[in-house]
This record gives C-alpha cells, sequence and structure tokens, in this order.
C-alpha cells in the first residue's frame, strides 16, 4: 500500500517540476522578444503608478486582467517589492520550495548597485529586466 503513494508522490512531483520549467521556458522566449518586452515594460510601469496611488501591491493571476501581457506569462504572482533602495515589480512564474521569474526596475539603479534579495541568483537582462531564482 506504501509503494503506491511513494510512486504518486514522486509522478506528481516530476509532473509539476516539469510544468514549472515549461513556464519558465516560455517567459524567458517571450522576453527575448523586443515588442513584448516593451508592453511588458509599459505594464510594470503601470503597476507601479498603480501602488503609488493606491497602495496596491500585490495582483493574483485573476486580478490582471489590466495587464494582459503579464497574465499571458502565467504567473503566480505580480507584487512590488523594494530591492536595493528601489521600487522594483516582481512576477512570480513558480513558487513553493523553489521561487523564480522576473524583476522589473523601470529606471537604472542607484549609483552603479545591482538587485540583491538574500542569495538569490539574480541575472540583469537589460531594459530594466532581471530574471531570478532562489
Amino acid at each position: 500500500m506504501k509503494a503506491p503513494v511513494a510512486a504518486l508522490i514522486l509522478i506528481t512531483t516530476v509532473v509539476l517540476s516539469v510544468g514549472c520549467n515549461r513556464q519558465l521556458t516560455s517567459a524567458k522566449a517571450k522576453l527575448e522578444r523586443q515588442a513584448f518586452a516593451a508592453k511588458l515594460a509599459e505594464e510594470c510601469k503601470q503597476m507601479l503608478l498603480n501602488y503609488r496611488q493606491t497602495q496596491k501591491y500585490v495582483w493574483m493571476r485573476s486580478e490582471m486582467t489590466n495587464y494582459p501581457i503579464t497574465a499571458s506569462l502565467n504567473p503566480q504572482v505580480a507584487s512590488i517589492t523594494s530591492l536595493s533602495g528601489t521600487d522594483v515589480v516582481e512576477i512570480q512564474i513558480t513558487g513553493g520550495f523553489s521561487h523564480s521569474g522576473i524583476f522589473y526596475a523601470p529606471q537604472p539603479l542607484p549609483g552603479g548597485t545591482e538587485l540583491h534579495r538574500g542569495n538569490w541568483q539574480i541575472q540583469p537582462l537589460g531594459n530594466g529586466f532581471y530574471w531570478y531564482k532562489e
């Protein structure tokens, strides 16, 4: 009886991890397209403006009707957070035990600093976008 349960847990884990990797690969491919990146940057700027006007700082996927480009990445959540002294948009693609996704900083970071969050790997992509992985 224990073997079928263990097998089910293993299969579920593999299927979920493959799905998450597929979402990341899709998001990366979309972001490499300049027109997509420009539209995503505009939506991120709109989220930051919305935050400054309303103090709303988190959007679940179901709340992204005003942000269709962001929603097309199938994120778990999008939020405003402060990193390295700058408000940035975080688009979390995967979560749970290993978070990964996109940060967007609308302007150059002060004094040439880099985005930093604990021991997360953060890779600049240009045009204000960064990939991150916990």
